[in-house]
């Protein structure tokens, strides 16, 4: 697999787990209130936590480094011939 494949994916599950963090949140908001008021959403923000957000961030750099890398790679490859 290429490192421009594998940065792809990698930017791929940060998108992912970007829109998991908030359906998270959602699910958390609809079991535990029955009311759609701004400041019950709020709260369920802060009881589901930040672990999908690092991890999302973390994913997101991996992805950039491969893809960037690629671009090196190719980049060095080119000025060799």
């Amino acid at each position: 697999m290429g490192k421009r494949v594998t940065g792809a994916i990698f930017c791929l599950c940060s998108v992912i787990l970007f829109a998991v963090r908030y359906i998270v949140r959602m699910m958390y908001f609809i079991q535990r209130n029955n009311a759609w008021e701004g400041m019950f959403f709020s709260e369920a923000v802060r009881e589901v936590g930040q672990p999908l957000t690092m991890v999302c961030i973390i994913c997101f750099a991996i992805g950039i480094f491969y893809l960037v890398r690629a671009e090196i790679d190719d980049r060095r490859a080119k000025k060799g011939d």
